[in-house]
């Protein structure tokens, strides 16, 4: 704001949460959302939990994923996530995956159908 005249808002600690993710700060992206103030903010948290899939860390990706589905329990691609997290894993990825499963059939969250145009 001082500099550039940019008074900050959500989607620039948004940024922030993905740039941290991509260079494979996953536990500085976690702490930033906690300390940004936007720390109820789905977008982060999927941000982060997005990360995580690319960098294989079930510990970090359920966290984020348990607070995404918290934040919104309706919200398929947070499990679709985290069961891709799970099955890349090596640890326990049948029971693991089918625990997401399992949590998505008792809260109802259905799955939509992949498409493509190509």
């Amino acid at each position: 704001m001082k500099d550039y005249g940019v008074e900050t808002r959500v989607e620039h600690y948004c940024c922030v949460v993905d740039l941290f993710g991509r260079a494979g700060r996953l536990a500085e992206a976690e702490n930033f959302i906690f300390t940004s103030g936007f720390k109820n903010n789905p977008i982060m948290w999927r941000a982060l939990l997005s990360a995580c899939k690319v960098y294989k860390d079930a510990v970090a990706g359920n966290r984020a994923a348990m607070k995404v589905m918290e934040l919104e329990p309706q919200e398929s691609a947070s499990y679709v996530l985290l069961h891709n997290i799970y099955a890349d894993a090596a640890v326990e990825p049948l029971a693991a995956t089918a625990s997401v499963r399992e949590l998505m059939q008792q809260r109802g969250v259905k799955k939509e159908p992949g498409l493509s145009w190509i």
